[in-house]
């Protein structure tokens, strides 16, 4: 799950830091989770920046405009991510809370376990 504060500052918010770039992989389902601590609207939507820099602008993935409290989006990651961005489309908004898409590093695959030291043989001494 991917958290997205919406903050009073027109600035969207990840672990308290400001945010322009979220690294996903290409196939993957994400989870936004788009808390809004403004006293005002915001709405989030993924598209192009042709889409999305239109005042009001929207896509067929987002969520529109609402007050304070939390909304969630499920997106699958296409496979391609070129030009690809997220941003509050509200007026005014756009051009300090918008973003870009990354690819992520490939997951690292599980450390192998440690092969099982052989137990001495009964009736020797280790």
């Amino acid at each position: 799950m991917i958290e997205l504060v919406a903050d009073p500052g027109l600035r969207w918010l990840q672990d308290g830091e400001q945010v322009s770039d979220i690294a996903v992989r290409p196939g993957e389902t994400v989870i936004f989770r788009v808390v809004n601590s403004a006293l005002f609207a915001h709405d989030f939507y993924i598209g192009s920046d042709e889409e999305l820099s239109a005042p009001g602008g929207t896509t067929e993935v987002g969520i529109p405009s609402f007050g304070r409290g939390v909304r969630e989006l499920e997106w699958t990651v296409p496979e391609e991510l070129a030009g690809l961005k997220f941003g509050c489309t509200l007026p005014g908004h756009y051009p300090s809370m918008q973003g870009t898409f990354s690819l992520a590093a490939p997951a690292s695959p599980a450390p192998a376990s440690p092969a099982p030291s052989p137990s001495p043989a009964p009736g020797s001494s280790a």
